[in-house]
């Protein structure tokens, strides 16, 4: 398995995609089911494992696949401001400046 490393050479974790359109629900239950850290783990997880992981009917795999192959084309859909989790890191770090 070769790592995919992001623009700063750091590998892309799971939640990166969702600039590529994965929402957070997947997101969670890859990371969470799958216990899926990184994308290059995902991409040998096939369909089969992904439905068999609980909670994974076809739509979200047509999501997943969608978001994946977004990603292998390099054409994201949102920003990482738009993104939930570049949100919660905002916040996380708004908290820390201000000593809570």
């Amino acid at each position: 398995m070769t790592a995919i490393l992001d623009a700063d050479g750091d590998r892309m974790s799971i939640a990166d995609l969702e600039v590529y359109g994965l929402p957070v629900r997947e997101i969670n239950l890859l990371e969470d089911r799958l216990g899926l850290v990184f994308v290059d783990e995902l991409q040998e997880v096939d369909e089969g494992e992904l439905r068999s992981s609980g909670g994974m009917g076809p739509k979200s795999v047509s999501v997943v696949r969608t978001a994946m192959e977004r990603f292998l084309a390099g054409r994201p859909i949102k920003t990482p401001k738009e993104c939930a989790s570049f949100s919660r890191m905002e916040s996380a770090s708004l908290f820390q400046l201000a000593g809570v």
